[in-house]
């Protein structure tokens, strides 16, 4: 699935389906059906950015978000929202250079 354009009036549901916290980065993985049910993008929502927005209070906080993720206030908010896919896994690869790089100077 890929970063696409559509609003809010395609979007049957939103499901969290997962969070993560890499060092002070967290972030949500949200399913985003259509109105057929079918899976139509999957996004990955900076938690600080529902924090700043005051849906939640914690990275974590995950049922909560989904709640408000499928009210019509959500639902356009998350088919505006900016995808961090790409910024999540440069700091997955960081942190695993940085294990790497710490490993061969150990041994």
């Amino acid at each position: 699935m890929s970063e696409q354009q559509y609003n809010a009036s395609e979007i049957s549901s939103v499901q969290v389906i997962a969070y993560a916290k890499v060092t002070s980065f967290s972030i949500m993985e949200c399913v985003i059906r259509d109105c057929s049910g079918k899976p139509y993008d999957l996004k990955y929502i900076k938690s600080t950015d529902l924090i700043e927005e005051g849906v939640i209070k914690r990275y974590d906080a995950t049922q909560k978000a989904e709640r408000w993720f499928n009210t019509e206030e959500g639902k356009r908010w998350i088919a505006s929202a900016t995808d961090y896919k790409d910024v999540l896994l440069d700091k997955i690869k960081t942190l695993h250079d940085n294990f790497s790089n710490q490993r061969e100077t150990r041994y």
